[in-house]
């Protein structure tokens, strides 16, 4: 790579998520390397800034302006970005990326997209030696890394199974409402294939919990890691992932309101008011944050042995997720030469690895082997 200017930007760094992740980056690197904001407003960047250090750089980009954004992956080694829904705005910077030969990142939870963006633009981030790696926040970071923390724990030379059992609590901003709406109204299918799918809800003895089957983005992320990096997961994976609940009631509730927002998501007049209640660059609160939290609880089976592992933290989509899309491209930054992938659409386990557990764990992050 040519020299650039800075190692890495944050595109959307006025945004609500963006200006978390410029925080955190400030308390983390401060100005150890060069890293700059981005966005469109120049004037809103610059009062960024000053609550940070005046010696991060700023660059204009608008994600409706391909020649900006080419401008600003060229100063860069690896972009962040938090500029969604992705569906919306996010093609045209992977594509500027690619061509410029910069790492990219970012936050999407758009299954939609996601697909669209492994398909269309893989080989053509291999050729070109350019990680992309979407889905680098709680979507889907949590359940991949963690996967991948439960598979260490097994032989390697053997066929395993993985089930994920979810349980959080938090708020959602405007970007992430957004978000939504646009994959619940994109029709597309928001479950892997799975021919021996069990019922949508039921008991999972494993957890004593019933379980309802996920419609993340997390098991198409988990089962891509184990296409990319088949030696990390054994011979063949089986990954299912659930929410978890005490009550069947309950379960059954969030099966009815899953329902309720895809019908009404594909009603313009709903997504513009659901919109305008949670307007983008809005979110929770300091205190609201403060009470959020995760774990993903992980059973995986193989090689006739079982094992179960988990993964935990705080607030889910903002405060941990800042910490999460800043780590991987800090990762990239200073360990880019060693990574096993050069390139390609590529997930946090299949490019990251399990090395990427400790950065994780010393952000707050926890990974713990029950038994």
């Amino acid at each position: 790579m040519t020299q650039r200017t800075y190692d890495l930007v944050v595109f959307g760094a006025t945004g609500f998520t963006g200006g978390l992740v410029a925080r955190y980056l400030h308390g983390r690197i401060g100005t150890s390397k060069t890293w700059a904001l981005a966005g469109r407003d120049r004037a809103k960047l610059e009062s960024l800034r000053a609550t940070l250090h005046p010696a991060i750089g700023i660059l204009e980009a608008d994600s409706s302006d391909s020649q900006s954004l080419r401008a600003m992956a060229a100063q860069t080694r690896v972009v962040i970005t938090t500029v969604g829904p992705y569906s919306r705005h996010g093609e045209p910077l992977v594509a500027a990326c690619i061509d410029e030969g910069t790492d990219y990142v970012d936050l999407t939870g758009e299954i939609h997209w996601w697909r669209q963006i492994v398909e269309r633009y893989h080989e053509r981030a291999a050729a070109r030696d350019v990680l992309i790696i979407p889905a680098c926040g709680y979507d889907c970071i949590p359940a991949d890394i963690g996967a991948l923390f439960c598979a260490a724990q097994l032989p390697r030379d053997q066929p395993m199974t993985i089930d994920a059992y979810t349980r959080a609590y938090g708020s959602a901003s405007g970007g992430t409402v957004a978000s939504a709406m646009e994959m619940a109204a994109s029709g597309e299918p928001l479950e892997p294939e799975d021919p021996d799918r069990p019922p949508l809800v039921h008991r999972a003895n494993d957890v004593d919990r019933w379980a309802l089957r996920s419609v993340l983005l997390d098991p198409w992320v988990v089962r891509r890691s184990a296409e990319l990096r088949p030696e990390l997961f054994g011979d063949e994976l089986r990954y299912r992932q659930y929410f978890a609940f005490r009550s069947p009631i309950v379960a059954w509730g969030t099966v009815g309101a899953i329902g309720s927002l895809m019908a009404l998501a594909k009603l313009r007049p709903v997504r513009s008011l659901l919109t305008r209640l949670r307007p983008s660059g809005s979110g929770p609160s300091e205190a609201q944050r403060a009470r959020g939290w995760f774990r993903f609880d992980f059973v995986g089976r193989g090689g006739g042995r079982e094992v179960r592992t988990h993964v935990s933290g705080g607030d889910p989509g903002y405060g941990e997720t800042s910490k999460m899309i800043s780590e991987a491209a800090i990762m990239l930054v200073e360990e880019r030469e060693r990574l096993p992938m050069r390139g390609g659409v590529a997930t946090t386990a299949a490019a990251l690895g399990i090395e990427f557990v400790p950065r994780l764990e010393a952000a707050g992050i926890e990974f713990g082997v029950d038994r």
